[in-house]
């Protein structure tokens, strides 16, 4: 019997298996996670975490705060970079550094242009962020605000430095690993279309987020992520782009606490014509990339390796 093959020869079993494998993958180390930082908050004076986390919120134990950021670094790290390491370490083992594109950028232009178009998208989502607001308040959640603004709590450069590596380095390598190196990457391979993969994958990061308030923006951020390491032949790009933009945020706040309670309020009409600007300027880029991209780069990026570790059927 023949499998169902694409273009890339990969077939629609190996796309399932792998699926199925990330996300078992996935599952079993965000659990385990979870169990091993347990066991250390309960050494660090956080017996009970939940507990411990509310009377913090309350503006109590705040000495506690440097240790939850640690075990948030182990938890992230274990949600996000244990398992994209493990699943290429099992299937991509021997060309583990080609798939994952872990390499320099084509050209050295690339990173400016890069840089651009990531600054492009902020006046988008500035606007696409206030529409987020409109939902029904019956939809809207709060997950995670509260512990949000909460890690956000810096008094000292020691607060700053743990937080770039958990809100900036951890979310810059962990998930674009994860979600461009790993899963961007399988979705092409599949659908032979670069457009499908990018996207599917920025929702897919979106919503692993919890937060429908920020639904949109985040997936537009994804896809810009997305594309740019497709573009750029490079998974570096988007990882140190990724590291920029959450840590240029977690500065401000530092600098500013009280951006954090600031409410939402309707963009005014010359941020509406920036954004219309910026949006124009964002397509011009996209398009200067795409001229730079040959057809070659393009085959490559979507050919299949052969997997070694999944036996095809005859």
């Amino acid at each position: 019997m023949t499998e169902n093959l694409n273009d890339s020869g990969y077939s629609r079993a190996d796309f399932f298996k792998h699926l199925l494998v990330l996300v078992l993958i996935y599952l079993a180390s965000s659990v385990l996670g979870q169990l091993v930082v347990l066991g250390l908050a309960a050494n660090l004076g956080m017996a009970n975490m939940m507990e411990a986390l509310a009377e913090m919120e309350k503006g109590k134990f705040l000495e506690l705060l440097q240790p939850l950021r640690l075990l948030l670094i182990l938890m992230h790290a274990f949600s996000f970079l244990v398992p994209a390491l493990v699943f290429a370490l099992f299937f991509w083992r021997p060309k583990m550094q080609k798939n994952l594109y872990l390499r320099v950028p084509k050209k050295i232009s690339y990173w400016p242009m890069a840089l651009l178009f990531v600054v492009m998208v902020l006046p988008i989502t500035v606007i696409i962020h206030y529409l987020n607001t409109l939902i029904p308040a019956a939809w809207q959640q709060n997950t995670g605000q509260e512990l949000q603004k909460l890690i956000l709590t810096m008094h000292r450069p020691t607060d700053l430095v743990m937080n770039l590596i958990l809100v900036g380095a951890m979310a810059g390598v962990g998930e674009e690993l994860l979600f461009r190196g790993v899963l961007q990457r399988l979705l092409g391979w599949r659908f032979q279309n670069i457009h499908v993969a990018v996207w599917l994958a920025a929702i897919a990061f979106s919503l692993v987020h919890f937060e429908l308030q920020a639904f949109v923006p985040r997936a537009l951020l994804g896809a810009t992520f997305g594309y740019l390491a497709y573009w750029s032949g490079s998974l570096f790009v988007p990882i140190v782009l990724h590291f920029m933009y959450n840590s240029v945020q977690v500065v401000a706040v530092y600098f500013n606490p009280s951006s954090m309670e600031e409410k939402v309020t309707a963009p005014s009409l010359a941020i509406v014509l920036v954004a219309v600007a910026a949006s124009a300027a964002y397509i011009f880029i996209g398009r200067w990339f795409a001229a730079q991209t040959t057809i070659e780069d393009k085959k490559l990026y979507l050919q299949a390796v052969e997997n070694v570790n999944v036996p095809r059927g005859t």
